[in-house]
This record gives structure tokens, sequence and C-alpha cells, in this order.
């Protein structure tokens, strides 16, 4: 097969013509040359027409008669098919800045999870150091390796730097493309960009590359270019993208596992849920506009099986432990079809009131099941809009403020133990409560609690805990607050217009309740028991 290469080098647009199996070019005077005149060093090129593979290292970590690399012929030409886990490195070393092509398929009988690896600036002679992309059926990585020895590998020898989820399709040709400038790594599947990093943590700077496959896998790889990048005509490219990769992600589309912190600016779109792993932090700076796909989810990250099931829960159907929260005839959470951004990090989305933070359904006509919610362990939420979701989720230490909720599935809030400040907010028409306290020790104050017209809803619910609740507005909601349990502190709150104020369904001796005002309230006080 005989395929003329197109490559976009890093900042400017070049064109190769045709090339053989192996291509050598002379290095230019660097000091009589500027970026748009420097010609491309090819410095490796392989497109397996020839049929043959010369000094290629062929290297089988489980010896199979399957195991290995060698030129395999499909109706499209031949390839280079690698099979089981074994690796398969050109022979080029020594390699500093670079870009490379190459295109691969993952054949259909493969039944690896995560079909290969492509290695670059790896050394091999003293342990095994490496950078990696790493390719899997629903996700692609960039790892950082350092074994000291090989008989010492451990899980602690291997840093995830990136991870995104991107499903990929069975016999159907990517292209793959790594630049790599100093410590700067840029990662493009078929010519978008998908992965950037600056590694400051001693970066490695020069060594080969290698094709690994993983057991139970089968691939084909192709029309691989290496070219030599010129870094001391990109120093103030770097600098930009440095300034840049460090800045906030403006106007983006997302969604998947965040390991590492980031800011959000601008319009945000998420299409898939969202995680951001313990130990990094996720802001949303003042003004950003965040919209939810709504009903839908390219990725679920959600494994919970309640929260998989789908359909209309029955008027009078039983429901096993798990379910708590699905009332009857309500839709099931189908967390497949629906996105949920979980914060195990922290989250500091902090608007202002000129600026607030925007959380809403994509949709034209959106509803209150469009998406799952935001849960945060950590962090502030303050000066935000959200509607359309089914619950919020504060976790211990966290803080709620200014923000306005509203057009809720569920529990505008839900807080459930530890200690959450949850203040100067306005809340107002949620399918359950406005806020819902499942436990705990939460502060609940100076907030304005309705309306929430609906048979069974009420403002605040109290199940269990010893929660402060006071100096908050309450009103048009069939219940002001309902206790069912707990120790709380209700006091100087003002309900009004609500067809009961304050429902007890368990005995009012261990309640401090005292100095509230009710107004024109259908009952003031019922007692359930």
């Amino acid at each position: 097969m005989r395929i003329i290469f197109s490559f976009i080098l890093l900042f400017f647009m070049i064109t190769l013509g045709a090339c053989s199996s192996t291509v050598d070019a002379p290095v230019p005077e660097i000091a009589e040359s500027s970026p748009e005149s420097i010609e491309p060093e090819i410095i490796f090129a392989e497109d397996f027409s020839s049929g043959q593979v010369s000094n290629w290292d062929i290297h089988i970590i489980n010896p199979d008669e399957e195991a290995g690399w060698s030129i395999s012929e499909t109706e499209e030409g031949l390839h280079y098919e690698g099979r089981q886990h074994a690796f398969a490195r050109p022979p080029v070393d020594g390699l500093t800045d670079h870009t490379i092509n190459f295109k691969f398929k993952l054949l259909e009988d493969a039944s690896g999870v995560l079909p290969f690896n492509f290695s670059f600036r790896e050394k091999t002679n003293n342990g095994h150091q490496r950078y990696f992309v790493s390719i899997g059926l629903n996700e692609i990585g960039l790892t950082k390796q350092n074994t000291a020895s090989h008989l010492t590998l451990s899980p602690n020898d291997f840093n995830l730097i990136r991870k995104l989820y991107h499903p990929l399709e069975s016999n159907i040709w990517y292209e793959l493309k790594v630049s790599v400038l100093e410590n700067l790594i840029l990662v493009y599947l078929d010519d978008q960009l998908i992965i950037q990093h600056l590694d400051h943590d001693n970066p490695l700077l020069i060594g080969k590359i290698a094709f690994e496959t993983l057991e139970q896998s089968r691939i084909l790889i192709d029309d691989i270019v290496i070219v030599r990048d010129y870094v001391e005509y990109y120093t103030d490219k770097i600098a930009e993208l440095e300034k840049e990769l460090t800045g906030p992600i403006i106007n983006r589309t997302t969604h998947g596992i965040i390991s590492w912190d980031e800011t959000w600016q601008g319009e945000m779109h998420i299409v898939g849920d969202i995680i951001v792993e313990k130990g990094y932090t996720l802001t949303i700076e003042p003004g950003t506009t965040i919209t939810i796909a709504a009903k839908q989810d390219l990725h679920n990250l959600c494994t919970y099986e309640p929260d998989l099931r789908q359909g209309i829960r029955g008027r009078n159907e039983v429901l096993p432990p798990g379910y708590e929260g699905i009332h009857p005839g309500e839709p099931f959470r189908d967390e497949e079809n629906h996105i949920r951004i979980l914060v195990l990090g922290t989250l500091h989305a902090v608007g202002t009131p000129e600026k607030m933070i925007t959380f809403t359904s994509d949709s034209p006509n959106p509803d209150i099941w469009d998406w799952t919610g935001l849960l945060f362990e950590n962090g502030i939420l303050s000066y935000s809009k959200m509607k359309y979701y089914r619950v919020l989720h504060p976790g211990n230490g966290t803080v709620v403020s200014h923000n306005i909720l509203k057009n809720v599935g569920e529990c505008a809030i839900g807080a459930h133990n530890g200690t959450a400040i949850i203040e100067h907010n306005q809340i107002s028409y949620a399918g359950h409560e406005l806020i819902d306290i499942q436990g705990g020790s939460h502060i609940i104050r100076y907030n304005s609690l309705g309306p929430n017209i609906g048979t069974g809803h009420c403002g605040i619910v109290v199940v269990n805990g010893t929660s402060q609740i006071y100096n908050n507005q309450i009103y048009q909601c069939p219940h002001g607050i309902l206790l069912l349990g707990g120790t709380p502190s209700i006091f100087d709150n003002t309900i009004s217009e609500c067809y009961q104020g304050i429902t007890y369904d368990v005995p009012a001796d261990s309640f401090r309740i005292e100095d509230n005002t009710l107004i024109n309230n259908k009952r003031d006080i019922r007692r359930n028991y």
C-alpha cells in the first residue's frame, strides 16, 4: 500500500510527499532558518507496503503461539498486526522533540478491555521509564511510568496524568498523533486535540517509541511517520501554551474523569458524567454557564444498581433498600441516560450577584428530570442558578449560599451526615422537599423557601440529626417544617401561607422549637402522634 501522508506540524502546516519505508533528510541550518522556512526532517517512516520490516525489536511478554507482531494482509493492503501482550519497537532511539503519526484499527475479535499502549520517550536499559497513551474500548489515557527495576514492578510506578472517556469502534481506522516538545505533550485523535500536558515533575526528555498490545487484544497499525521538531523556534509558543494549560478551560464540551485541578469559564456543555477525583479541585468562575445534555449520557460512570433502573415506579410498588427517594409515579433515575456531576475532591464554584454561575438543561423543552444533579464532598457553591435537576447533595464542611434553586425533580438540597452551611438561598418548586435533612448537624439559616405547592411536599423535612434551623422564610408549602425524628433546634423562622406550619410525626420533647412566627397557615401546628 502506498499512502500520501499529510501532517499538521505544531503551529504550522507542512504537506509531505509520498514516503518510502525509511527516509532520511538533512538537518536544516538552524541559524539561517525561520519556523516558516524549515523543511521537516523525517526521521522514520513505514507503510509496510514492502511486506517486510527491518530491525524492529519484538519483545513478547507471555510467549504463546499467537503472541507477537507480524505483517498482515487485508483487502486494504499490508499492515502490521499485534496480538496478545507484546512490544514492537521500530529502529529509532534518542528521540527528543518530535511528532509521530500513525493509524490503528481495533479488530472485532479482540476481547481485551485495553487493546494497546503507545509509548514514547521510553527507556528500558535501567528499569522502565516512559510516557504512554493507553487506547481502550471506551477510554483514552496518558500515563507516566517510572519503574526502577523490572523485578520490582508496582502499581505505584504508574502515574495517570489524564483520562477521558471516548468510545471507539472496531474495524475502523483511527489516526493518533503525539507531539512532544521539551516537557509539553500534545495528543490528537483524528486531528482533534484530546490531551495536553506540561510535565514539571522530572520530565522524560529522550527515548524511543513502542507499540504494546495487551492480553486478549488484536490491532493493526500502519502509515507511521516520525518528524523531528525544533524546539528553538517554539519557545514563545510553548510559553503561550503553558499559560493556556494552567488557565481556565473556556467554552468546551466535556465529560469524564478529572484527575487534575481544572477551571471552567464561559459556556461549558456537559455531555456525560463528570467525576472529579479526590485530591483535585474543580473551579467554576463567575458568569460561567453550564448546560447539561438532557436525558442522555455519552458515557455513564454510575454503577450503583438502584440508580440504573429505568421506567416508572408503580403506585403500589414496594422497592428493596437502595431505592429511597423515588416516589410512586416518578421515573427511576436511569443513570445510563442521565448525567451527574460528582466532585469527590473540592468544588469551588463562587459567582457574584452580577455574574451568577448557571447550571441548566440543554433541552429546548426542559423538565425536572433532565439531569441527575450535583454531588460535592468538599468546597463551596455560591451565587449560582440551578434548575431541571433531581437533587443537590453537599458534603461535610461544605457551604451552599446565595443560590437560586428551582424546578427540581426530587430534593432541591439533600443534606445527609456531617455539617453543611446552607444559607441565603432562594429555593422553590421541587418534586419533594426544598431541603431534606437526613442526618448530621447542619446550619440552615436565612433562606427563602417557597413556593412548593404539591401534595406531601414541604419546605424542610428533618429525619434525623441535630441541625440548627433559624431565620428562614418558609411560605406556600403543604408543610412548612415536617419533623420525623432527630433533635433539631428550630427558632426565629417565619412560616406563612402553608397548609400546615409545623408538623410533628414524633413527640416534641426532644426538639428545641421557639420564637417562630406562624402567619396565615391553614393550621399552624399539627401533631401526628
